[in-house]
């Protein structure tokens, strides 16, 4: 019924901007480019169904020498612009490491928007703050039983609440057309 589970510190429809700047080997040091970040577990893009385009996603053990791996969108790695991006030395905001893999570009905002440059981290458990859970989806009602049982005899004082990324992406575009609406009647 279960197919993969993985965490992350946002959901894929809510991952947001970060401070810190992206840099990379031949950047223009004259250049600032924040990018919008996300930490995960590291089966997160095999999860939740993320191609990766180039490389590969990240290891299952630490990588050597304590390097951090990175695994960056399709349109960070037009921004990068080196053919292979795959294994360019890469920081962000922390220790420099090497880019692993590129993921497909997918959206992880307002559906109208533009897709922005995204890096994604290998996390630790304690940046965790959502679990994501790839039904079968011939069983997705015996796969949500199967969970919330399972929930309840490890942490039975924590609610348990879920939503399905499907539905957070429709909200999401539902929120948008609300909001349009909103504002044409203010301009009428």
């Amino acid at each position: 019924r279960i197919l993969g589970v993985t965490a992350a510190t946002a959901k894929p429809t809510g991952i947001g901007s970060n401070s810190d700047v992206a840099n990379w080997e031949g950047k223009d040091p004259n250049w600032s480019l924040s990018t919008n970040m996300i930490y995960v577990d590291t089966d997160f893009p095999e999860t939740i169904a993320l191609p990766i385009v180039e490389g590969r996603g990240f290891r299952e053990v630490d990588p050597p020498a304590g390097e951090p791996e990175f695994v960056i969108n399709e349109t960070l790695a037009r921004l990068i612009g080196t053919d292979p991006v795959e294994g360019t030395r890469f920081s962000y905001g922390g220790p420099q490491g090497r880019i692993v893999g590129i993921v497909k570009d997918f959206h992880f905002d307002s559906l109208e928007a533009k897709i922005e440059p995204l890096v994604i981290l290998r996390g630790r458990d304690e940046y965790f703050r959502y679990i994501l859970v790839r039904f079968d989806k011939a069983d997705t009602l015996g796969g949500m039983s199967a969970l919330e049982a399972t929930w309840k005899s490890v942490l039975p004082g924590y609610p348990f609440e879920y939503s399905f990324l499907d539905e957070d992406f429709n909200d999401m575009y539902a929120a948008e057309k609300r909001m349009g609406g909103i504002l044409r009647a203010f301009a009428a």
